[in-house]
């Protein structure tokens, strides 16, 4: 049994990929399953969910731990899929899959454009992209040490597993249009009030059950001289954390409170 599905913002991000990948098989591809690549899979945790729903399943990642666990978990066609690399600079040909996934994964990496476009190049034209992330717009009530804050006190709430920095929705948006993805659409997970009964203990917990449970250069890439780009052409020589009282103070979504984004683009044709 795999104990995050216990956590319910785990539980709403593997239904709601399941979900996706299966709606993208049943509707064309010449009736066939799609070929998905996970960038930024860790320990693939929601392959063995997706192995009756994909005709190619793969995955990389910077951790040869993760990786390492990832083919051990697999399902038996896909083990040969898992390759150490960064998302940046991914080892696959252009148009190599339909589906790419990105999850919990840009809030980790240095250069958001990098890693977008290469899972653009990846995929074939009118090829999906479903991404999530933490949002920065987080309700107070989720994680008000740190929207008090302004800033990362402790690896705990928003900054649990690693982050270094918190995506907004305007600020995802923006780097997918600039890596050439169209028709973008944006859900939200999970709101504050079953978020919050994992917002501080779940990332101490992992602390003593998971090796690399900071998420240390998970997929991170590096600008010139040694610098992390981010959205916004933040540039500085560590990585941002945004300050909580000036996203309050943006526009309000259009949507209630929550603290995982969802979105699905599709590359320009």
């Amino acid at each position: 049994m795999n104990l995050k599905l216990l956590l319910p913002t785990y539980r709403a991000r593997a239904q709601f990929v399941v979900t996706t990948i299966r709606g993208l098989g049943a509707s064309g591809l010449g009736g066939g399953l799609p070929r998905v690549l996970d960038v930024g899979c860790g320990e693939a945790d929601l392959h063995v969910a997706l192995r009756d729903h994909a005709a190619v399943l793969a995955g990389c990642d910077v951790h040869p731990g993760d990786v390492d666990r990832a083919r051990a978990a697999a399902p038996a066609f896909a083990r040969g899929n898992y390759r150490v690399a960064d998302a940046a600079h991914l080892p696959w040909e252009n148009g190599a899959f339909d589906v790419a996934l990105c999850l919990e994964a840009i809030e980790h990496v240095g250069d958001v454009g990098a890693t977008l476009s290469e899972a653009a190049r990846v995929l074939r034209p009118g090829g999906t992209l479903v991404l999530t992330c933490p949002n920065a717009n987080f309700p107070i009530t989720y994680d008000p040490l740190h929207w008090f804050a302004g800033r990362r006190v402790l690896p705990v709430g928003a900054y649990a597993y690693g982050h270094t920095w918190l995506p907004s929705e305007a600020d995802v948006r923006g780097a997918l249009g600039a890596a050439g993805f169209v028709n973008v659409e944006v859900a939200g997970l999970t709101g504050w009030a079953t978020a919050g009964v994992e917002a501080y203990w779940a990332g101490l917990a992992q602390r003593f059950v998971k090796r690399n449970a900071g998420n240390v250069a998970y997929g991170r890439t590096r600008g010139a001289a040694g610098t992390s780009t981010q959205p916004g052409g933040n540039r500085s020589g560590r990585p941002p954390c945004r300050p909580m009282s000036d996203i309050e103070g943006a526009s309000a979504p259009a949507r209630p409170p929550t603290v995982t984004l969802a979105f699905i683009a599709r590359k320009r044709g």
